[in-house]
């Protein structure tokens, strides 16, 4: 995808020219052209201002989470230590109640599949068969992400 903007992607490229090399010429645009680079400039700058203080405040935040827990005084240090974990577990949690939910006899994949005409397939059940065993892999890799919404509702 960083390629692209080193071409003159939109141009008028036919074939066998499939890819117009421009090198800088982008990026020398943006930032010598009045009406872009005022932009340009604030949108770099806030970027660059949240990356640097997103970090800052993540990294002195869990020292001091850190630093805190370490002392005797606190009370109760695995409920503490549970919460920063909490955050990476329920994401994935409902993940799988969701696909759970699509993949089950009465989700959305089946009811596809049966009103294409096809018999519903149980992808959960113990005697799962060939299919289930290559669909429910991809699924984890985020190739359904790539599915217009309006599909499952």
């Amino acid at each position: 995808m960083i390629l692209i903007a080193f071409t003159n992607y939109g141009g008028d490229i036919v074939p066998p020219a499939l890819v117009d090399w421009i090198g800088f010429g982008n990026f020398v645009k943006i930032l010598t052209l009045g009406q872009f680079a005022p932009t340009f400039f604030k949108i770099l700058v806030w970027n660059i201002i949240w990356a640097v203080g997103s970090t800052a405040l993540n990294y002195f935040a869990g020292l001091g989470l850190a630093l805190l827990l370490n002392k005797d005084c606190v009370k109760g240090k695995a409920i503490w230590r549970a919460f920063p974990i909490l955050a990476y577990a329920i994401p994935g949690f409902i993940t799988l109640l969701a696909f759970k939910f699509m993949f089950s006899y009465g989700g959305p994949i089946n009811q596809m599949i049966v009103e294409a005409g096809g018999k519903a397939i149980g992808f959960l059940d113990i005697d799962a068969k060939w299919m289930a065993r290559v669909i429910l892999p991809v699924a984890g890799t985020g190739i359904f992400l790539t599915v217009r919404f309006n599909l499952f509702l």
